[in-house]
Order: structure tokens, then C-alpha cells, then sequence
């Protein structure tokens, strides 16, 4: 019964995506799934038993992880979803977004660590690529002689270009930390202005309208505005 029970966990750890792995209070491997032996080199979870990071890990990752393993075992707490990177021995460098429990005896004494992690490199490739676009775009939209707003549904603003600030008399920071573009607009012009925002809301053409701007100093000066809708994919 011991031997089946064994075995049945031994293929769940197997069959999931995730890697998991359990070392001793030493940080020496006492066993792990096969998706990470596959990923840090070895042919067969067994492969790991009596390893330490340092068999697998530059000497710097290593020390890492295993301050991540002392900082469990002595505080007897969970460490959950810790993002940091690895160098797999063909020298790729991927990322992991790791948690790490105390592994505990019967008696409820701490004798290791039991770890797993998943596989973040992707979202990270994405991330950058996102921040990268983002920059492309800000460095585009401070190079033009217009005044560039973007706002989040509420219509507080979330952006604002170089020029934006230069002629409102506004810093960029101040524009853009969520500051209402109707503050903006002369009050009178609400109303209108709101309903060329529901025009726009609802994919309704929208033609370009003249508006009264509002200085931070309180002076005004005439704009013209024109406005579409942004879309952002949804996962």
C-alpha cells in the first residue's frame, strides 16, 4: 500500500507543469518531479537525490537559493512567489517565479524545504517587449509639436507628452498622475464635451471640436481636439 501510495504521488508530481522539489535542512535534494530534472539536466528525478544547487547553478544562483532555503527554515514560514532568474547548464537563461514551504515531519518538525516554481520566462520576454513598445511610443509622442493625452475610462489622465506640459503650464507628472482632463476643459464645455466622449465610447464617427483650455495659471487658450478610443486585448 505504501509502495502504490508512493508511486501515485510520484506520477501526480509528474504529470504537472509545475517543477517541485524537496531538499533536506543542508539544502541537499531528497527528491523532485520529472519536469524539473528535466529542466536543471537529469535524465531521472533520481538523478537529483544527494545534489545541491551548486550542481546545477552558478556559485552566485546558488547562494541565492539557498539563502531562500535558510530564511524558510529559520523562520518556519513560507516564502511565496519569489521572481528570479536561473542559468540552465546549456547557458540559457530563464526565469522562475518560485515558493518555498518547511517540510515537516510527523511531529511537525522542520526537516527541509519543499519547493516548486513555474516557468515565467514568456511573460517576462512579454514584459519587456511591452516596456520597450512603451518607450518607443513616449519617446515618439514627445517629439511632436501637438499636445498627446491618454486617459483610462473615467477620463483621468494616464499620460501626457512633453509638449501637453509646456503649454499648460503642468509637469508631465502632474498630468499624468490621474488628474481629470475635464479640469482641463472650461466648465461650460462639459456637457459637450461629455457627449463627444459617448459618441466615442460607443464607436460612433467623431468629428474634431473646438474646445477652451484651462492653463494652471487659470488662463485659456483654444484647442482643438481629437480623440479615438483605445483598445487593449484581454487575456
Amino acid at each position: 500500500a505504501l509502495f502504490s501510495s508512493r508511486q501515485m504521488l510520484q506520477g501526480v508530481l509528474d504529470t504537472i507543469p509545475q517543477r517541485v522539489f524537496w531538499k533536506d535542512r543542508n539544502s541537499v535534494y531528497l527528491g523532485c518531479n520529472k519536469a524539473f530534472a528535466t529542466e536543471v539536466g537529469f535524465s531521472d528525478p533520481a538523478g537529483i537525490v544527494g545534489k545541491t544547487d551548486f550542481d546545477h547553478s552558478s556559485s552566485a544562483f546558488a547562494e541565492h537559493f539557498r539563502a531562500d532555503d535558510r530564511e524558510v527554515l529559520e523562520s518556519g514560514l513560507p516564502k511565496m512567489n519569489i521572481e528570479e532568474p536561473l542559468v540552465l547548464p546549456d547557458g540559457a537563461t530563464i526565469w522562475l517565479r518560485t515558493s518555498k514551504v518547511p517540510l515537516r515531519d510527523k511531529d511537525g518538525a522542520i526537516i527541509g524545504v519543499l519547493g516548486s516554481y513555474d516557468n515565467i520566462t514568456e511573460q517576462k520576454r512579454a514584459e519587456e517587449a511591452l516596456r520597450e513598445s512603451e518607450a518607443r511610443f513616449r519617446d515618439l509622442t514627445d517629439r511632436l509639436p501637438q499636445m498627446v493625452f491618454e486617459t483610462d475610462r473615467e477620463l483621468r489622465i494616464i499620460y501626457a507628452n512633453r509638449h501637453a506640459a509646456s503649454v499648460s503650464g503642468f509637469t508631465v507628472e502632474e498630468l499624468s498622475a490621474n488628474k481629470p482632463v475635464l479640469s482641463l476643459i472650461d466648465p461650460c464645455q462639459h456637457t459637450e464635451f461629455m457627449e463627444s466622449v459617448k459618441s466615442i465610447l460607443a464607436n460612433i464617427p467623431y468629428e474634431p471640436k473646438e474646445y477652451t483650455a484651462i492653463r494652471k495659471d487659470g488662463s485659456t487658450f483654444p484647442v482643438v481636439v481629437y480623440s479615438s478610443l483605445i483598445s487593449r486585448n484581454q487575456e
